[in-house]
């Protein structure tokens, strides 16, 4: 009589991956016999379980795979799941520890740190599994019979408390990289994630929709200026742009210009990005955070700036940021045809208008003078850690704003 011990592993494997069978029947069959026990141990088939269990959870992995990092996929079912029921026992006990408090300061709650700083003993994805344990939790019906409000209340709590103390961390490393590798874009998604804890962004997803852009404009250009010499750039080239911060003009200033006024016409015209007008007090959150201006394409003047900047990189260009007193730009610095300085000049790229490239005697008088981009010709760009701190202060005032109103 044939008995389970005929089945092929290929067909077990598939019977285990059924979401009806939980991990632990999984290991239970394990220790059946020393065949199955075998069968249990692949990895694959854990895999699988886990993003089941836990579909969130795949691209996080799928991202890992990507820079060739080992995963042992079955210990990480074994640590989400005690990271997820410690997670549990602290939501349990905060309702008597923190009854009568409303409001919780860092010191009241750095306790919880380790469960998830690698340099305090926790798994590496313990961040990653507490986050989506809770916005599962956030989440959840309270009409579902298994849905406790006290969870759900003091969830909503310790997310942010853990997002904005990772996010830290992540500030941290970015301002330690070398000032090539310190990317505007890169700063505006940390702040992004610092104010959006109930989101999963990501940094390769804000790169995606950048490098999309960008091979969109290479797309365009292509077809007017098919003899361009960017077609001839190698992918190892376009590979460093994008990584890094680009301090030398790349091409002539017609080559250049070309680029400038491709990308134009791709993201405002094309695409329809568009600038929240200065004169609106009543921005939204939405118009300041990358990945809100990269799905709903309207944005203030640093997040499109950035934006724009970020895919010129890629081509090769270099625009800085730079402030004036009512209003920011771009400023491109072409190629110049002697080695004298001051024969050099700084054009400016209004982001708010479309991407219009202006001179010094092209911008209008501010407040009854002359405006000050005459005296810019030469650079004053504003870093990436001070954009990052810009936005900071920004998005504060805006929420402040809101809770009075």
């Amino acid at each position: 009589m044939a008995t389970i011990k005929n089945l092929s592993n290929e067909v077990i494997y598939i019977i285990l991956q059924q979401e009806d069978i939980s991990f632990k029947d999984v290991l239970n069959f394990g220790l059946t016999c020393r065949q199955f026990l075998n069968v249990i141990h692949n990895n694959t088939l854990w895999q699988i379980k886990l993003y089941k269990r836990w579909p969130n959870m795949k691209r996080i992995y799928d991202k890992l795979k990507i820079q060739k990092k080992c995963i042992n996929f079955k210990d990480d079912v074994k640590a989400s799941i005690t990271c997820r029921n410690k997670l549990r026992s602290h939501l349990s006990l905060m309702s008597e520890r923190f009854f009568q408090k409303d409001n919780f300061s860092e010191s009241d709650l750095e306790y919880f740190d380790a469960l998830f700083c690698p340099n305090m003993g926790a798994h590496s994805m313990n961040y990653y599994f507490l986050k989506d344990e809770m916005m599962h939790l956030i989440t959840m019906s309270p009409l579902l019979p298994d849905c406790n409000l006290t969870h759900k209340y003091y969830s909503k709590i310790l997310l942010q408390y853990l997002q904005q103390r990772h996010t830290k961390d992540v500030w941290q490393e970015f301002i330690s990289y070398p000032k090539e590798q310190q990317l505007l874009e890169k700063a505006a998604t940390i702040v992004a994630q610092w104010y959006q804890p109930q989101k999963h962004i990501f940094y390769f997803d804000i790169e995606a929709s950048l490098d999309n852009i960008a091979q969109l404009v290479l797309k365009r250009l292509k077809k007017v200026y098919c003899d361009h010499p960017i077609f001839s750039t190698s992918a190892k080239q376009f590979s460093f742009w994008k990584n890094n911060n680009v301090n030398d003009n790349q091409w002539s200033k017609e080559e250049e210009k070309q680029i400038i006024n491709m990308l134009q016409t791709v993201l405002f015209d094309e695409l329809g990005f568009s600038g929240a007008l200065a004169s609106d007090l009543l921005y939204k959150l939405e118009d300041i955070l990358i990945d809100c201006v990269l799905e709903n394409k309207v944005g203030d003047a640093v997040s499109l700036a950035i934006i724009f900047q970020s895919i010129a990189r890629r081509l090769g260009v270099r625009c800085d940021l730079v402030a004036f007193p009512t209003h920011f730009f771009l400023s491109w610095k072409p190629k110049s045809i002697t080695e004298k300085s001051e024969d050099e000049e700084y054009f400016y790229i209004d982001i708010l208008h479309g991407g219009a490239i202006v001179g010094r005697n092209d911008c209008p008088k501010t407040r009854g003078r002359r405006c000050p981009i005459k005296n810019f010709n030469k650079h004053n760009e504003i870093s990436p850690t001070e954009v990052g701190h810009y936005l900071y202060i920004l998005l504060n005032l805006k929420i402040s704003s809101k809770n009075i109103d």
